[in-house]
């Protein structure tokens, strides 16, 4: 007897469909399922150090926006590198929500997620988790991230690429 383990990610509000992710299959008929669900998530790290502390005695918020797109931008840059696009570069940040404050010695661990593909733009959503032995695991910000893609012409100049990447 087969068993099939489904796990629900995410639900896109917008079209309204579920993404899974095959945990565990025990059956050889499902061999040829074969999901890489890496090159559409990235993870990032930094450690809270004193340069990063503001006067009110926790992190300063430009660091975080700043890790924030490094995580966004990793997982742009995954999501198309096996396109012709030279890079992928951020075009605008919505929805940034400071939740927790961030504090010394604190591990801030970044997890973005492509959640919508356009035809030259990538939607994708940050959770910045802070961690420490003192105050525990919370989600500390949160953030939405437009990336769109650009190509290097002769002059050495960049325009917008259409990546022909999509989710599905």
């Amino acid at each position: 007897m087969s068993f099939l383990r489904l796990i629900y990610l995410k639900e896109n509000k917008k079209r309204n469909y579920y993404r899974i992710l095959i945990k565990k299959t025990c059956s050889k008929d499902l061999n040829h399922l074969n999901f890489d669900m890496s090159k559409f998530i990235a993870k990032y790290s930094e450690l809270v150090q004193y340069q990063h502390i503001n006067a009110a005695g926790s992190l300063f918020g430009g660091y975080m926006l700043a890790w924030l797109d490094l995580a966004a931008g990793k997982a742009a840059n995954r999501f198309v590198k096996d396109t012709e696009a030279y890079t992928a570069v951020t075009r605008a940040m919505d929805k940034v929500e400071f939740k927790e404050p961030v504090f010394l010695g604190d591990w801030v661990n970044c997890e973005a997620e492509v959640i919508e593909a356009g035809t030259s733009s990538i939607e994708i959503s940050v959770s910045a988790y802070a961690e420490s032995k003192r105050h525990g695991r919370r989600l500390a910000c949160t953030a939405h991230f437009t990336f769109v893609t650009v190509i290097k012409n002769d002059k050495g100049e960049f325009l917008k690429y259409n990546h022909n990447v999509s989710l599905d």
